[in-house]
């Protein structure tokens, strides 16, 4: 019996290791593929990696960009079947705190793959490049190249052919003509491989930790070269490898949203909503009614809906009932990574009491953003659909007429005004890829105090604590300057939301630790939330010298939620002086943003930024005080692109950012609109 058992095991096994596909890993080089090449397939839509590969037989007498290297790389899965890389080689990670002791090359890929339009076949095609836009002395890594594979069971055929560059560190015959390899998934955690990539041949193997190790959609690989013959210089070396992916968006879910088509906003769309709660839903509605027909029953409603909704949270809370409508209208400060969650845990609040029509507003410091108009069978497809609001009427475009014309039969509840908050984050400014080494940083903790001091007015003051810093950090002449101690931020805000999508913010005070002055946002947005237009003025006096700034930028976004992207253009005259345009790319995954940009001034510049929020998913509840994490806490880079060195350059394409700014402090991150929340 037990010998039947253990065949039965190895065959299940082996039935196991034929069906399996070969696995996606990342190459020395700088993309997803083989050991030095790359194959026709990218990384996972919404999948970041990270790792690095070091190489025997570095020779640190010779300059950065000539024989062995170490690697360190990062991937993102940027759109369906579309891949960014950036990779740094380096021989040292640190230099001796001088110019040119730690230099090294950093370079973007890209690579673009037919799998998305082509998901079952097993014959797959991709077009990639490498050292994007960089020129000159500085390119040490560029090549373009086509690429096919072909998979059967648990073998991948890789064929290609390159043009390389005769200053690639890999050597000027690395991929400059045909290349290939093959791909052996052995078991579910490992593979054997060998390429050819231009130079010679190598051979390796890799593994993976299988998949109930890690979290959902996480990987751990390693991954060694164990022979090579290549004919460059000092590049037939062995190297091993450690890569971790990750999924942006937190779970190993695909972050595509699936939305409805319609995009119901209009005044005929309410006034048919109402008609069909009449209609469709008179049982539950004349409930709701009889319900609330005595005052004293009605009084006491309102009294337990508004304590249901302050248990929760919420401030500024409002309760009002007339005509069989009910009005109920919160601000949301402890759902700070979307306020979306906010809207779908209160109308729990409000179904679990009430299932008759209903207008739900939400403020942001107590003037009113967004009106959510639903009825019982709005409510009833709510449940059905796990909190979707599609069934619910959306109005971001005059949700502050509705809100002063209805008739709220008292005050505010929980009120928000004079409530401390203290938002906590790093403070954190870092290099990567400059002449004194592989990555430079300082450290140091920002404590945001906030206080709702009226409707639309809010005290914003920052102070930073140094924490720490790499040994190359100074105040002059380094490249990242040390954090210095003390208040860099202090403003009044004072915002209005106005009538057909506009709403603008005046903004007073020191920006920038010791620039004086005022700014001035406004923005109109489109009734569907598709279209932003967008203005940024400001004068400002720097206090230590006789230096005046007049940022002035006129921004266009245009939306497409159903990709979860959106594209931004904009032109006008950055914070010190120099004018120019840009164009960023914005790419969602759940809460985490990825932009990519490019500006052209003076000279061009491209960067890659990371926005995410750090955080609780509830904050605490803001009794007297409130203590969070930031909503949005950006890290990034970008590089100069128009000259024979990409040096990185400070005091270019600075855009004068506010933590407390329209888009985040009141529209959701750019996410508050009805095409955003369906």
């Amino acid at each position: 019996m037990k010998k039947i058992t253990i065949s039965g095991s190895v065959l299940s096994c082996f039935s196991f290791v034929a069906m399996s596909q070969p696995m996606n890993y990342v190459s020395q080089t700088g993309f997803t593929g083989l050991l030095r090449t790359p194959h026709a397939h990218t990384l996972e839509y919404g999948s970041l990696s990270i790792g690095g590969n070091w190489e025997d037989n570095v020779d640190f007498n010779q300059g950065y960009s000539k024989g062995a290297h170490h690697t360190l790389f990062m991937g993102i899965g940027l759109a369906p079947s579309f891949e960014l890389g950036l990779q740094n080689t380096h021989k040292s990670f640190n230099g001796n705190g001088t110019y040119g002791s730690g230099s090294s090359d950093l370079a973007f890929s890209f690579k673009l793959s037919s799998e998305h339009w082509l998901p079952d076949s097993p014959l797959q095609f991709a077009l990639g490049v490498q050292d994007v836009g960089f020129r000159g002395h500085a390119s040490f890594h560029k090549n373009e190249y086509l690429v096919a594979s072909y998979t059967w069971n648990d073998l991948r055929l890789t064929a290609g052919y390159g043009a390389g560059h005769y200053a690639n560190q890999m050597g000027e015959n690395y991929l400059n003509g045909m290349f290939g390899g093959v791909e052996y998934q052995v078991l579910p955690w490992s593979q054997v491989t060998a390429d050819y990539d231009g130079t010679g041949y190598n051979a390796g193997i890799r593994f993976n930790t299988p998949q109930s190790f890690l979290p959902d959609g996480w990987r751990l690989d390693a991954l060694m070269q164990l022979y090579s013959n290549s004919s460059t210089k000092e590049r037939d070396n062995q190297y091993f490898g450690f890569h971790l992916k990750v999924p942006l968006s937190g779970t190993g879910d695909r972050p595509t949203t699936v939305r409805s088509t319609s995009e119901s906003y209009h005044s005929e769309d309410k006034a048919l909503l109402a008609t069909e709660s009449s209609q469709e839903s008179g049982e539950g509605t004349e409930q709701a009614s009889k319900e609330l027909n005595s005052s004293e029953q009605t009084s006491d409603f309102k009294k337990s809906l508004i304590q249901s909704l302050i248990e929760h949270g919420f401030e500024n809370v409002q309760v009002s009932q007339k005509n069989q409508m009910l009005s109920v209208a919160i601000e949301n400060n402890v759902y700070n990574k979307n306020e979306k969650t906010a809207l779908v845990e209160t109308i729990n609040i409000v179904k679990g009491v009430y299932e008759g029509d209903f207008s739900l507003y939400l403020l942001n410091n107590q003037l009113p953003v967004l009106k959510v108009i639903g009825n019982k069978q709005a409510l009833e497809d709510f449940d059905k659909n796990s909190g979707s609001l599609d069934a619910f009427d959306i109005d971001s475009f005059d949700a502050v007429v509705s809100y002063y014309r209805d008739h709220w039969s008292s005050s505010a509840s929980n009120r928000s005004m004079l409530k401390p908050r203290i938002n906590l984050s790093p403070y954190f400014m870092s290099s990567l890829g400059t002449e004194y080494g592989v990555f430079d940083y300082s450290l140091g903790l920002s404590s945001n105090l906030t206080m709702d001091l009226w409707p639309g007015a809010v005290l914003d003051v920052r102070y930073v604590k140094g924490l720490s810093a790499s040994d190359d950090p100074k105040k002059y002449n380094t490249p990242v300057p040390e954090v210095e101690d003390g208040v860099d931020r202090a403003l009044i805000h004072q915002a209005f939301m106005l009538p057909w999508g506009f709403s603008t913010q005046f903004s007073y005070g020191r920006i920038y630790k010791d620039y004086l002055g005022l700014m001035n946002e406004s923005q109109w947005q489109s009734p569907n939330g598709r279209h932003k237009i967008r203005t940024l003025h400001g004068v400002f006096e720097k206090q230590a010298f006789e230096y005046q700034a007049a940022p002035s930028l006129l921004y266009y976004r245009f939306a497409m939620p159903e990709w979860d992207w959106a594209l931004e253009l904009h032109t006008g005259q950055y914070m010190y002086a120099d004018k120019g345009i840009g164009l960023k790319s914005m790419h969602w995954f759940g809460d985490t943003k990825v932009s990519l940009e490019f500006n052209r001034t003076v000279e061009n510049y491209a960067g890659l930024y990371f926005e995410i929020p750090l955080g609780f998913s509830k904050d605490m509840n803001p009794d007297y005080f409130q203590i969070t994490g930031i909503d949005s806490w950006k890290w990034g880079y970008y590089t100069r692109l128009s000259t024979s060195s990409n040096h990185i350059v400070s005091h270019v394409i600075v855009e004068p950012e506010l933590q407390h700014s329209l888009n985040r402090t009141y529209f959701n991150r750019d996410r508050l609109s009805p095409i955003h929340l369906k």
